[in-house]
């Protein structure tokens, strides 16, 4: 109510100054301007009140706005009439001035009851809109063609929404990644507790034949049980960036040698060839036991799809860089996108014929990607994985 004060205040003191310099008024005219001003500001002054208590109670805002124009609009054409009779106009004139007065009215009236029925249709579809995604609709937009407020409003509302329905769509993916996280974790605990219940049942029956061997298979199962929870975890971790990388100056070309020597065995066993290739100084930063983590399970997985060799490229031109390469069948095509999703092989069958169990390439992924760099499938023949790195 202060601030309405000082305006209507302000607005008299101007009105009469502008009376001041284009009129030249008399005493008498001062002061029947200064009545006709006053009475204006102090009707001003009552109303305001009243109509702001009828705008918050009234249920639609196209009422409001038009009582409070209207009032405005008749409180004006009042005080020019009044004006008018102080100014001892004819009654001709007088008429004349006042029935062109109020046909403005409804003009006036008019348009504001058209220019009220838009905004209140906008206001309307915005609050349809709210309550839409409120109840669920994600996808409901305002999508107003407007660039004042209510339509920086509508904007907003319509960015919230997007914003909700992405948030949506990562939720059920994030769901799913857990259903099909549990379902893989499940199906590959399912088939070495199973093979150890039988040797154990076997042993207790005494009916094992070879007691060394059942329990050689057992101790086998229980590394595949270890390695599998310890890749599980580690993968939860890297996803959600729990492990800090303790980041030294390395030489790719060793880290590669010592991963090559590590996996020689195992390719041995497998009838394949593993071979090294250096060309060139690959140095650069990085956490030396997760890098090499990195590239044994590159060399693992090639080795295990291989059929007769394996072949190591170290390069370090311009930037540190390790290929893997198989002579085997190569990656599937529609395995481009997936190959370094969590439990994704190119072969589904689950069963235990040294597959793994599909981990090896995502944990990969996510040690390159956190240090800056990148894991890539290449192409043919066979199949092909660079991990790169930044040089240092």
């Amino acid at each position: 109510m202060a601030r309405l004060t000082a305006l209507l205040v302000a607005a008299l003191i101007v009105g009469l100054l502008f009376v001041e310099l284009t009129m030249r008024p008399t005493a008498e005219e001062r002061l029947v301007f200064a009545t006709i001003f006053g009475s204006l500001a102090v009707v001003a002054l009552l109303t305001t009140p009243l109509l702001l208590r009828f705008a918050r109670s009234s249920r639609r805002f196209r009422d409001a706005l038009t009582v409070a124009a209207s009032t405005a609009v008749f409180v004006g054409v009042a005080v020019v009439g009044v004006a008018a009779a102080g100014m001892f106009l004819s009654e001709h004139d007088l008429r004349l001035t006042l029935v062109s007065l109020a046909t403005g009215t409804l003009v006036a009236i008019a348009q504001l009851w058209a220019l009220s029925s838009a905004l209140s249709s906008d206001l309307s579809q915005v609050g349809d809109t709210v309550n839409r995604l409120m109840d669920g609709d994600l996808a409901a937009r305002a999508e107003l063609d407007r660039t004042d407020e209510l339509g920086r409003l509508a904007a907003s509302i319509d960015a919230l929404g997007e914003r909700l329905e992405g948030l949506e769509a990562e939720r059920e993916a994030d769901e799913r990644a857990r259903n099909e996280l549990l379902a893989n974790v499940g199906h590959d605990l399912r088939t070495p507790l199973t093979s150890m219940r039988v040797a154990v049942e076997a042993l207790q029956d005494g009916v094992a034949r070879n007691e060394g061997a059942y329990l050689s298979s057992i101790a086998t199962d229980i590394r595949h049980l270890t390695q599998l929870v310890e890749d599980v975890f580690l993968l939860a971790r890297l996803e959600v960036g729990d492990i800090a990388f303790d980041r030294t100056t390395i030489d790719l070309a060793d880290l590669a040698d010592e991963s090559v020597q590590a996996l020689t065995p195992v390719a041995d066993r497998n009838g394949v060839a593993l071979e090294l290739d250096v060309g060139g100084v690959a140095m650069a930063n990085g956490d030396v036991a997760q890098l090499g983590r990195a590239l044994r399970n590159l060399i693992d997985n090639a080795i295990r799809h291989a059929d007769a060799e394996v072949r190591v490229h170290v390069r370090g031109e311009g930037e540190a860089s390790v290929v893997v390469r198989d002579d085997g069948p190569g990656f599937p095509p529609g395995m481009t996108d997936t190959a370094f999703d969590r439990f994704s092989r190119g072969d589904e069958a689950r069963a235990r014929d040294g597959a793994g169990a599909g981990l090896g390439l995502a944990i990969a992924h996510h040690i390159a990607t956190g240090h800056d760099g990148d894991l890539t499938l290449l192409d043919g023949p066979g199949g092909a994985l660079r991990l790169r790195l930044p040089s240092a």
